[in-house]
């Protein structure tokens, strides 16, 4: 509890963790030993910004930026007959 509460002071010059949004996606990366503590803690904000914040030799929030590809797709048709309505 001690190293969450650390992170989320160091937090609040890159990101201030009360606008994190319900329903956003939050992922745990946890050690694989016995103790099961959380190495990384990523929270995605938008879809082009997550957080990552780091539990290992010191409490770190990184943020990371994630490139956006758009596409414009188009499609055409013919309606050749109409069938089932009088």
């Amino acid at each position: 509890m001690q190293e969450i509460d650390q992170a989320l002071k160091n937090s609040r010059s890159v990101f201030d963790v009360r606008k994190i949004r319900s329903g956003n996606k939050l992922y745990s990366f946890l050690r694989q030993d016995s103790s099961a503590r959380a190495r990384y803690l990523v929270y995605e904000h938008d879809p082009s910004t997550c957080y990552v914040f780091s539990f290992n030799d010191s409490l770190n929030i990184t943020p990371i930026q994630k490139a956006i590809k758009s596409e414009i797709k188009y499609a055409s048709g013919s309606i050749e007959r109409h069938c089932g309505m009088q």
